[in-house]
């Protein structure tokens, strides 16, 4: 199984992996949607775990996880997502809809 991990904070992305971790299970570690971009020209992942705020902005293109998915499910990408974010529950359910993410969870920042 192939696990892509958008994720900017890189000490998060490790611990993802290292929760994750079984033998078999291999990740792709992204920090920005750039490199996910060209990880996902090579590669074709079974779980995509995408954070929803993301250093990459600007005119162009996606700007957050929620954009990101929103290209995966045009480009014809169909395997399951799960949304990662420090946004508040409130927030974040007022801005979610059903881009074709299946989960999403939240995470304290001490």
């Amino acid at each position: 199984m192939l696990i892509l991990i958008l994720e900017d904070d890189t000490a998060l992305c490790s611990g993802i992996e290292l929760a994750l971790a079984v033998p078999g299970r291999q990740f792709l570690s992204c920090h920005n949607i750039a490199a996910a971009k060209i990880a996902l020209q090579i590669n074709t992942p079974d779980l995509y775990i995408l954070d929803i705020n993301l250093p990459d902005a600007g005119p162009s293109g996606a700007s957050s996880g929620l954009d990101f998915c929103k290209e995966l499910r045009a480009a014809g990408f169909t395997a399951p997502v799960l949304m990662l974010t420090a946004i508040s529950r409130s927030r974040l359910l007022s801005a979610v809809h059903p881009d074709g993410f299946h989960l999403f969870s939240y995470y304290a920042v001490f």
